[in-house]
């Protein structure tokens, strides 16, 4: 269940209604408040946008489902739901949870987009309990601030900023290679993207000499580049004047950066990248070496099953976790991909930045996702 908070857009101003009598809850339901919006988890959510849902599900893992629920006060200002999530233990793999009762608050009643149906726009849980447990303090669904959009898009609320057809440029990182490369066609000077904004002249492309893999990030900052002699590559994005971070996944590092890389083809790169985050890649890599992931998700770690093959992630601050950087000051968002047997690799970005820059991150991982989700 994700147990940390993300710095997402707030909703609009709050509308409050009574609740109706059980005998109209039928008819009652196209006036009475929804849950959020139906694109909050995508097609593969379950409960959001409905009235009182019984069931919601952010259509990944099972922490992220909470069935059997009860609502009491539905369409006052607050709303408590009790139901069954799924609980793991400290340093567990999924796989290894178990049914745990959860509790959630549903608030902020108002309008996700204007003239649209009257919902709760924020959720918040504690729980899952282990059997017998007690239950934790609350904190948002997902990170969520808002249940009117998931991930790391923009909420479609009035407030959202226009967004623009920007021509960004493109900037060439000087590049080492394992082994030396045959003549590439030249790369553009820019790449056209819709961006908001108020965002188009902070950003540019960052990209390896050989055009493998292309990053957002800030304007004017510094930038390398590698490309190994099994394909794999990355590219590091940092502050003028400072250092690339050196460390992977896993290690505490301090600095901003927004970091891409992918494995490639090799076999055991690309399961033991993704093996945290996908219990596939946990799987196939027990298959094909007999051995369990070297690395477990830290607890405090949130992740957002965006599709079958990619989760994004947020880790807090000082929380070294799938993000690289991550465990410093500042929050690392990321986005990762995995798709057994596919022989393109596993691609991850982090982008570790300052919560004030939060909206530049959901750009940057909106394009990688676009670029590099499909399988």
């Amino acid at each position: 269940m994700p147990r940390t908070k993300s710095l997402f857009l707030l909703a609009v101003v709050a509308l409050l209604v009574l609740d109706a009598p059980a005998a109209n809850a039928t008819s009652g339901a196209a006036r009475l408040p929804k849950l959020g919006s139906k694109v909050f988890a995508g097609q593969l959510g379950v409960g959001w946008g409905t009235y009182k849902p019984s069931e919601i599900f952010n259509g990944g893992d099972p922490t992220g489902r909470v069935q059997d629920i009860r609502w009491s006060s539905w369409g006052g200002p607050t709303t408590i739901g009790y139901g069954t999530g799924w609980y793991v233990g400290p340093n567990s793999d999924v796989a290894e949870g178990e049914p745990g009762r959860a509790e959630l608050r549903a608030s902020d009643l108002g309008h996700c987009l204007a003239g649209g149906p009257l919902t709760y726009r924020h959720l918040d849980v504690r729980g899952p309990a282990p059997p017998g447990g007690k239950l934790g303090p609350w904190y948002s669904w997902s990170g969520a601030k808002t249940l009117c959009q998931f991930g790391f898009g923009t909420p479609s609320t009035p407030t959202s900023p226009a967004t623009v057809e920007a021509s960004l440029p493109l900037v060439s990182c000087p590049t080492s290679y394992g082994v030396p490369p045959s003549a590439s066609a030249p790369l553009p000077s820019n790449i056209a993207i819709s961006v908001p904004s108020d965002l188009a002249n902070q950003l540019a492309f960052y990209s390896d000499q050989g055009g493998i893999m292309e990053l957002i990030a800030p304007r004017g900052w510094d930038c390398s580049a590698l490309v190994g002699a099994d394909g794999s590559s990355t590219v590091k994005v940092f502050p003028p004047g400072e250092q690339a971070p050196t460390e992977s996944a896993f290690s505490a590092q301090q600095q901003e950066a927004i970091v891409g890389s992918q494995t490639s083809a090799c076999l055991g790169c690309r399961e033991l990248q993704a093996c945290p985050l996908f219990s596939d890649a946990a799987a196939d890599y027990l298959n094909d070496y007999h051995m369990n992931c070297s690395e477990a998700r830290p607890a405090e770690e949130t992740i957002y099953q965006i599709n079958s093959g990619i989760i994004g992630f947020e880790d807090p601050p000082d929380v070294a976790g799938d993000g690289n950087p991550s465990g410093g000051p500042y929050p690392a968002n990321g986005v990762m991909t995995y798709y057994s047997g596919n022989e393109d690799g596993s691609w991850l970005d982090t982008c570790t930045l300052p919560n004030s820059e939060h909206a530049l991150c959901t750009v940057a991982l909106n394009a990688f996702v676009k670029s590099y989700g499909s399988d």
